[in-house]
């Protein structure tokens, strides 16, 4: 499972380091994610891969679920932030930082 987390920190500070998007980065670390699914569910229990990748679909299932679940939250709040106030949705939060980019929350001013 180290060599998932350590593929996943190699795409996203790797394609920051060479200056690549965060949205074609975003998709890249989410087909690492369908492809480490894919060999814990497709491949049987004595290949070397299912324990190298965590030997469970259901630890990466629940992590996609936190994942989910963190976005959806995100979405609804920036929601409600747009509805509240007109202007305050240009306005960029500090602590979500890199996770919040120009599109979804319009130019910053």
């Amino acid at each position: 499972m180290l060599i998932v987390l350590l593929l996943g920190a190699a795409i996203w500070f790797g394609g920051g380091w060479m200056g690549a998007p965060r949205d074609v980065r975003a998709i890249f670390l989410g087909l690492l994610y369908i492809a480490v699914l894919g060999i814990n569910i497709a491949f049987p229990e004595a290949h070397p891969l299912r324990p190298a990748t965590g030997g469970s679909a259901a630890l990466w299932l629940v992590l996609g679920g936190f994942v989910l679940v963190f976005l959806g939250y995100r979405q609804i709040i920036l929601h409600l932030r747009g509805r509240g106030c007109p202007d305050c949705g240009s306005i960029r939060w500090s602590w979500l930082g890199p996770l919040v980019s120009a599109k979804v929350i319009g130019p910053v001013a």
